[in-house]
């Protein structure tokens, strides 16, 4: 909806359309799974649109204070692209000149608000945890362990280790149509220099901030998926295979993908409006693509849904 064109019924449908079909590209059935992986993409991506769209008045900012928050609730490393959303709302609010002093200083204390709120509800869990019982992560990393991580040297299965996350980032199967992410990374530089160039100078400042502070995210994201492949998968050490790189890269790679997509989009048919039979046809192939992609969940079993039914299988003789 917050995408959703209100002067344009067919404009709108035809980006609302775009959004689901690359979601549904890019995670599978996206409606009749329960994971959260892509609800961390959509609302985050949500977050750049509304910020590169709308400005952040006072009141955008407030209505995006709960977003943000909920971020973590969804998922923990949510906790990092509400950090992120932060950064670029503090970058906007900081460094746009079309805004009157008082009304970026009542955004700014709202930013500051956000994340006051996002620091006590992460405080509150982290205390929730530990009076269950759960006072640490077995895998904890410290400065030994990420030391040890990067020590490619003199430490062949750090080595091995970084080949193989290197040559998964680059030919690694970034969605469904098992498209390498080079792929990716060649279309989006494409599309956000066409972006770019079509802009107005107020949206081109917005655009260069937002991306920069989402490529810093991004830099930073991919050493702490490294990380955890090395400490906790223990990739080049007992596994010699990246493990669910696709599933955790997409998380933050994903609404980059969407919003450099549909800014395009939305561009093109600012300057030229669908007619309403390409309108209708589009919105036919989107839920023809919805209705096959459940099925998807017969006809390409996830592996850990194997491992599920006979755990399941177990528990049920074992409860007869």
């Amino acid at each position: 909806f917050s995408i959703f064109a209100r002067e344009s019924l067919k404009k709108g449908t035809l980006l609302t359309g775009l959004v689901v079909l690359i979601l549904v590209g890019f995670f599978g059935s996206v409606f009749t799974k329960l994971q959260v992986d892509y609800l961390l993409a959509v609302w985050f991506y949500v977050m750049l649109w509304i910020v590169y769209t709308q400005g952040l008045s006072p009141g955008t900012v407030a209505r995006l204070g709960l977003p943000v928050c909920f971020l973590f609730l969804i998922k923990e490393i949510g906790l990092f692209l509400a950090v992120l959303v932060l950064l670029i709302m503090t970058a906007q609010l900081l460094f746009e000149r079309n805004r009157t002093g008082k009304d970026r200083a009542a955004a700014l204390a709202l930013v500051c608000f956000t994340g006051l709120g996002l620091w006590g509800i992460k405080q509150l869990w982290v205390g929730h945890c530990e009076a269950m019982g759960f006072g640490a992560f077995g895998g904890r990393m410290g400065l030994t362990e990420i030391r040890a991580a990067f020590n490619f040297a003199a430490d062949p299965a750090m080595r091995e280790a970084g080949l193989l996350f290197l040559k998964t980032l680059i030919l690694g199967e970034a969605d469904r149509l098992n498209l390498p992410y080079v792929c990716w990374y060649l279309a989006l530089g494409f599309g956000a220099l066409r972006l770019w160039t079509g802009e107005t100078a107020l949206r081109q400042r917005r655009l260069g901030r937002g991306l920069g502070v989402c490529l810093f995210g991004l830099a930073l994201y991919l050493v702490m998926i490294y990380l955890l492949q090395v400490t906790v998968f223990k990739v080049g050490v007992r596994n010699h295979h990246i493990i669910g790189f696709e599933r955790y890269m997409n998380i933050l790679f994903v609404p980059l993908v969407l919003f450099i997509l549909t800014a395009l989009a939305e561009r093109r048919l600012s300057r030229r409006p669908p007619s309403a039979r390409i309108t209708a046809v589009f919105f036919g192939v989107v839920l023809l693509v919805l209705g096959a992609s459940r099925l998807e969940t017969s006809l390409k079993r996830e592996p850990w849904y194997d491992i599920a039914d006979t755990l399941a299988g177990k528990i049920h003789a074992a409860a007869d």
